[in-house]
């Protein structure tokens, strides 16, 4: 069975967990993806935003509200 491992490298140095097989770890992984990957993780890819502001600059420049 593989492992899934994520890194949140946040400049002082990394933080690693490991998510098992298997549906036990999932909802804890995604609650970390919304809160703070989308949140308040700045991606150079999306002129340093999170990408909920880079979603509602598009949405705004879109005419989506």
């Amino acid at each position: 069975m593989a492992t899934a491992w994520c890194d949140a490298g946040n400049g002082n140095g990394k933080a690693t967990c490991c998510i098992e097989p298997g549906r036990r770890q999932l909802p804890i992984f995604r609650k970390y993806v919304a809160e703070y990957y989308n949140a308040r993780r700045l991606h150079s890819a999306l002129g340093y935003k999170t990408p909920m502001d880079y979603e509602k600059d598009l949405n705004k420049v879109s005419g989506i509200s």
